[in-house]
């Protein structure tokens, strides 16, 4: 298994069961294991949300000019960045150019997927067929604890009634297990934990928010960690015991919103604030 990965660049890990406690274990565990190998990974943690890159890819300025350009040259500034064009002819007005914000919406082709949870070839298509990415040609993990599977991909770990967690276990060397993916073999209350808060993760504004109740303070480090550390979310606010929220925001606009609005102490990107009683919906439309 571990070769397969090794040899892949672009791996998409898919789950059938979000409320499945294993499969969303092996899921974070297969995360966790592609970035330990530097892969690039489309994932996702729950049902209800698309297959997302580790990273957004970034948009694209597009400068279209309609005339010949003689020289193109820019300057940086603190302010900035100032693009020069030299056209050949003087004869140029505003219906010759314009400017557009273009995002990347070509499929990627993923050299491999890991299908967790699925008893078929068409289960797993129907799952990603509206996705951003295209699984033609791709060699396919097939990890599942049913009888009922029908040993479709080109590796196929299944243990009739085993635990999908242990048999992620039995076919990984021991030297692929760090601190992060032991920590969630070892630490029961809080990966619990950190999988309910994966259950009700929704993006709002780029913004990762989830909302749990009877989550124990010492339980917030492993989480914050994990999401920040090991997952490299960027923007992230949870909600936990009603009012309480603690976040992190690299988005300065959303930052400065949350620091306006609710008084919010913040270092480092981070810090904690009270919502005051507004609902959820209510928080939205201050981040919005």
């Amino acid at each position: 298994m571990i070769e397969e990965l090794r040899k892949s660049e672009n791996i998409g890990i898919v789950i059938k069961d979000d409320k499945d406690k294993d499969i969303a274990l092996v899921n974070l565990a297969f995360i966790l294991l592609c970035l330990k190998l530097n892969k690039k990974i489309h994932y996702r943690f729950n049902n209800s949300l698309p297959l997302l890159p580790i990273c957004e890819p970034c948009p694209q300025i597009v400068l279209t000019v309609q005339k010949q350009i003689a020289d193109i040259f820019y300057e940086k500034s603190n302010e900035g960045i100032k693009l020069f064009l030299t056209p050949k002819e003087n004869n140029l007005s505003k219906e010759d150019f314009c400017c557009e914000l273009k995002n990347k919406e070509e499929k990627t082709n993923l050299d491999l997927i890991v299908s967790i949870g699925f008893k078929s070839l068409k289960e797993l298509e129907k799952n990603i067929e509206n996705e951003s990415v295209s699984i033609e040609n791709t060699q396919i993990i097939n990890i599942d604890n049913s009888h009922l599977n029908k040993i479709f991909g080109n590796i196929n770990l299944i243990e009739n009634g085993v635990p999908l967690s242990k048999i992620f276990l039995k076919n990984i060397e021991e030297e692929f297990l760090d601190e992060n993916i032991s920590s969630l073999f070892s630490s029961e209350g809080k990966v619990e934990s950190l999988l309910n808060v994966f259950s009700k993760i929704e993006i709002e504004k780029n913004v990762f928010l989830a909302e749990i109740d009877n989550l124990k303070e010492n339980e917030i480090p492993f989480i914050l960690s994990t999401l920040k550390d090991c997952l490299f979310i960027q923007n992230f606010i949870l909600i936990f015991n009603k009012n309480n929220c603690v976040f992190y925001l690299e988005n300065k606009e959303i930052l400065n919103k949350v620091k306006e609005t609710f008084n919010a102490q913040i270092k480092n990107n981070g810090g904690i604030f009270s919502k005051e009683n507004l609902s959820k919906e209510d928080l939205i439309n201050i981040l919005k």
